[in-house]
């Protein structure tokens, strides 16, 4: 993970890191709902922690998130987040991660990408984390955004279905450019509420007191 940390503008970077964080995050909650028979979640770390940090002068080391982390759940913890995070391994999600509302299955998922770090690209003005064979460059064969180009204005990445424009300067000329952020499709797990479950039931399946 410090290796891609230390390159945050490189081309689908930012993307990878929040999912590994949130696939964590996910198994995290789950291992100490089932260890504390749900009396306990992710929240009362998260809230240990904010109250540390509160008595506390500059930023708590990681350490005091792992310490946290296992007098919940053991080991077990620190292992997840080597193999979600540090070192990252295809890991599957137990099928009751999220609960016993909904189950795990399968679906296609639209890979989202720009092609250039969008966020960065609009505050610094010019091309930031440019791929010359993302979706950008291909917008046309004469009017791609090239890594050279002044941007004037870019559009928030919404989803792949959804055309982004980008307004950029070159040679002397304005040029606005329409292309659809979508590299591919590709099958992954899902989670799925539980056909027939109403809300009403889901609560009282919910781990979560």
């Amino acid at each position: 993970m410090s290796d891609l940390a230390a390159h945050p503008h490189a081309p689908g970077v930012v993307p990878l890191l929040l999912a590994r964080d949130v696939l964590y995050a996910t198994r995290l909650d789950a291992r100490i709902r089932e260890a504390s028979k749900a009396a306990r979640s992710l929240d009362d770390v998260l809230r240990a922690l904010v109250r540390d940090a509160a008595t506390k002068s500059g930023r708590l080391p990681e350490a005091t998130f792992h310490d946290k982390v296992a007098a919940e759940i053991g080991a077990r913890g620190k292992e997840d987040f080597d193999a979600f995070v540090v070192r990252p391994t295809k890991t599957a999600m137990p099928g009751d991660s999220l609960g016993a509302c909904f189950e795990l299955g399968e679906a296609s998922y639209d890979i989202v990408y720009a092609g250039l770090d969008v966020a960065a690209t609009r505050d610094a003005r010019r091309v930031v984390g440019f791929d010359s064979n993302g979706p950008t460059s291909k917008a046309s064969s004469k009017a791609g955004v090239r890594a050279t180009d002044t941007v004037v204005s870019i559009e928030d990445v919404l989803d792949a279905a959804t055309p982004i424009t980008v307004e950029v300067e070159r040679d002397r000329k304005m040029v606005k450019i329409a292309f659809e952020p979508k590299s591919r499709v590709r099958r992954g797990p899902s989670f799925r509420r539980r056909a027939g479950l109403s809300d009403d039931a889901c609560r009282k399946l919910a781990l979560r007191k």
